[in-house]
């Protein structure tokens, strides 16, 4: 039988590497390159939970594409993408409803460091930064 003692330690072990074992699966991306998103609302931005089971937006260089996933009702925003010296790249108005995923294609978008945006209906900016780069073993046609 094991005493109190003994159960407690073993408890705060458990406990311990159940919280190992979440870091780490959260940390590890489950398709291509996730973009940290941060929410403007009011004048001032703010990096949120709320958006990671909102909205989710990721990079999958072999697909040479940008997927953005809208997990609540936002009627509709606008999707934009600019360069680092603020040229637009790409921008569309698209329905935001829960369930929607956008694809953007990037396909001869040249390598470097990019802005989404993406303006919700409600006055609110949803903003993440995110990197083009080809593998040198990928042929760009």
């Amino acid at each position: 039988m094991l005493s109190n003692f003994n159960k407690n330690k073993i408890m705060k072990a458990a406990k311990k590497n159940l919280a190992i074992v979440l870091i780490i699966a959260i940390s590890i991306p489950c398709f291509g390159n996730g973009i940290p998103l941060k929410k403007r609302s009011g004048g001032s931005w703010t990096k949120s939970l709320e958006l990671v089971s909102t909205i989710n937006a990721d990079y999958t260089e072999d697909r040479n594409a940008l997927s953005i996933s809208f997990y609540e009702n936002f009627d509709k925003a606008l999707i934009s993408i600019e360069d680092i010296r603020g040229n637009v790249i790409y921008n569309n108005e698209v329905e935001a409803s829960s369930g929607t995923k956008i694809l953007v294609p990037l396909q001869g978008l040249p390598a470097g460091d990019y802005r989404l945006s993406i303006y919700l209906k409600n006055g609110d900016i949803i903003e993440g930064f995110f990197s083009v780069s080809y593998s040198r073993n990928r042929q760009l046609l």
